[in-house]
């Protein structure tokens, strides 16, 4: 994994933070955009397969807010076991991530030999190249300053 020295002008910490808290207001909106899909989607066709993509969708959001609480606390209690979960959970989406960039090229090579509009699923496989390349950018931001981060705080 390349090292890197800043984020987007900020240092290493301050970017780490950044990181941590966008992922809290990110997964706090996942976890009620899907907790009402779930609820008020009965008018919906397909409703079993809807109601298991926004179950996925909260549990994805709660590991992001579960990993960003840890990476925001422990950067500012300076704990490096509080930020050794945010890069495990990192490293298990970041999997699931490739899963999904396969699964949705998978489909779209189904779809497109039946000839059907294939518009959305380039659309989520597009966003999901994006997606992982932000998250492979951001786990090398955190663990850049996991290197330097003080092993013992002094009290």
């Amino acid at each position: 994994m390349p090292t890197v020295t800043n984020f987007c002008g900020f240092n290493l910490k301050t970017g780490s933070l950044l990181i941590g808290y966008f992922e809290l207001g990110i997964s706090i909106i996942g976890m009620i955009s899907s907790a009402v899909l779930f609820f008020f989607m009965d008018e919906m066709e397909h409703r079993a397969f809807f109601r298991n993509v926004t179950m996925i969708g909260f549990t994805v959001s709660a590991l992001t807010f579960l990993a960003g609480f840890f990476l925001t606390n422990g950067i500012n209690k300076v704990d490096r076991t509080q930020v050794k979960p945010w890069v495990v959970i990192k490293g298990i989406m970041l999997c699931f991530e490739v899963g999904v960039i396969c699964f949705t090229s998978w489909i779209l090579y189904i779809e497109h030999k039946r000839e059907h509009p294939i518009l959305m699923i380039t659309l989520v496989f597009m966003v999901e190249i994006v997606v992982t390349g932000l998250t492979y950018f951001t786990m090398a931001v955190v663990r850049a300053y996991y290197k330097i981060m003080p092993r013992y705080q002094v009290v």
